[in-house]
């Protein structure tokens, strides 16, 4: 949310944040209105500056959605492949019941299960088996069913508080244990962070909220360290 005055030419002057966000977002919305045009408001046939609230929104590029073992798993098998890409549910179940029973060593099957869960929105359901998936896989996993738990609160305005609130409890668990189980997985921390910032949408307790901004800004500060990448600036702007 941007404060700011709109001149007699139409241009956006005066800018200032009512309402912060993290990861840099502030200094990119500013910079956004600060290049909008608008139709001079008129008063007694006259253009004159009028002072107005701008809401830029911004949206988050996905990650795949396949991790590697996943994507891996699909090159080899493509008849599984192509079940998914048709939504042809209940047959991609029965190959990999019969896989499970001629390859029961296979690790990436129970990899597949959970993928095959997630794509029917059986979100719980893939979260049980996510928990008990060992190995380097598990990190794969776990992250992704934080990810599209990230993406049904995001992607669901219709949810109330509570359901979101669960939602968001089970992604952040997911991505906890993610980051336990690989400590140097960069896609975990981000997804923590989005969470986070998600979740700092259902409080209005500003000791909460603050605590929830500084974890938000530890996690992608991890983020940029793992992907090599400078932080943008974060700080607010003062009067």
């Amino acid at each position: 949310m941007v404060e700011a005055i709109i001149d007699e030419h139409g241009n956006v002057t005066n800018t200032r944040i009512l309402q912060s966000q993290p990861m840099g977002l502030d200094e990119a919305a500013l910079k956004a209105v600060e290049t909008w045009k608008f139709k001079p408001a008129m008063f007694q046939g006259k253009p004159v500056k009028v002072y107005y609230t701008l809401t830029v929104n911004f949206k988050v590029e996905k990650a795949p959605s396949y991790g590697p073992v996943f994507q891996e798993f699909l090159t080899k098998n493509p008849e599984l492949a192509n079940h998914l890409g048709s939504k042809r549910y209940q047959e991609a179940a029965a190959l990999l019941d019969r896989w499970g029973t001629e390859r029961p060593e296979d690790s990436a099957i129970p990899v597949a299960r959970i993928y095959l869960l997630l794509e029917e929105g059986k979100l719980d359901e893939a979260w049980k088996l996510a928990l008990a998936v060992r190995g380097p896989e598990s990190y794969e996993v776990l992250d992704r069913v934080g990810a599209v738990a990230l993406d049904r609160v995001v992607l669901n305005p219709l949810l109330n508080p509570e359901a979101r609130g669960k939602i968001i409890d089970l992604g952040l668990l997911a991505e906890t244990l993610a980051m336990e189980a690989n400590k140097n997985g960069f896609e975990a921390p981000l997804n923590k962070s989005l969470l986070l910032l998600q979740k700092s949408k259902l409080t209005s307790d500003p000791v909460e909220q603050q605590a929830l901004k500084e974890e938000i800004r530890r996690l992608m500060k991890l983020y940029a360290e793992l992907k090599k990448i400078p932080l943008p600036e974060t700080g607010e702007r003062q009067e």
